[in-house]
């Protein structure tokens, strides 16, 4: 079955930084929703910080467009109404947090189903930092290096995430010798490629293409390639994208 033909896939995920640092995301996140006057959900990975830093997302995508906005806290009673509304939004942001508190308030909400609906559905589902963790298959990135990863303090077993991309992310990168090391031993035990993204940098997938925006690195085998050399443009289109008939990256692409 060939799943690409069967609904439009518009997946935006972010490395991090502040909203207002990411406007070119912003805008293809918008772009990609096809609408004049956009409605947009923001799912804050915690309700302890999730107003502040939804008032900081409206204020940057307000800037590009008028918007429509709903705010979708997960982590405490919510009603039935509220949900259905953010989800039936043209764009679902995921935001950034603790990887492992936002995993287990999905699971326990449903919410996983819910989204892959919602993105079969052809909506527009973005994520930054956490929020893009959980977009890739597994969020085994937010777990390393040691000194500076995300505290399962919640307890989650099953790594196991939205899984609409077969390749993983690892934001915040910094390009230094001991995030590389890392990043190096983990991509020999992983078979998927792993894209390491500096803040302010980001992945755009649709069915025909898999777009890099700024400088990025693909952690490979055990191997480090720096994309901005690999590929032409700033903007980079990499290969073709079809959901679960992604190419398989490998050394010889390079």
């Amino acid at each position: 079955m060939n799943i690409a033909k069967t609904f439009k896939m518009s997946l935006v995920l972010y490395s991090g930084g502040h909203y207002f640092e990411n406007l070119a995301l912003n805008k293809k996140c918008m772009d990609l929703s096809g609408r004049r006057t956009p409605k947009v959900t923001f799912i804050p990975a915690s309700s302890d910080y999730g107003l502040e830093e939804f008032r900081e997302f409206v204020e940057a995508w307000d800037k590009i467009k008028n918007c429509q906005f709903v705010y979708f806290p997960i982590d405490y009673q919510y009603s039935d109404e509220l949900k259905n509304r953010a989800l039936s939004s043209d764009i679902i942001f995921l935001s950034g947090g603790n990887t492992f508190y936002f995993l287990k308030h999905l699971k326990e909400n449903g919410l996983m189903e819910a989204l892959a609906t919602a993105h079969q559905s052809g909506r527009v589902i973005a994520g930054l930092s956490a929020g893009a963790i959980l977009m890739t298959p597994n969020i085994n990135t937010a777990s390393f290096p040691s000194f500076d990863c995300d505290e399962n303090f919640v307890g989650i077993k099953s790594k196991k995430a939205l899984n609409f991309v077969n390749f993983e992310i690892f934001p915040h990168y910094i390009h230094s010798a001991r995030y590389r090391s890392a990043l190096k031993t983990y991509s020999q035990k992983s078979r998927n490629g792993i894209y390491a993204l500096p803040d302010g940098t980001g992945i755009v997938v649709t069915q025909q293409s898999l777009e890099v925006i700024g400088p990025s690195y693909l952690f490979l085998n055990g191997h480090e390639h720096n994309m901005s050399k690999v590929l032409r443009n700033d903007v980079q289109t990499f290969c073709p994208v079809e959901r679960r008939r992604f190419p398989r990256l490998t050394d010889t692409n390079f």
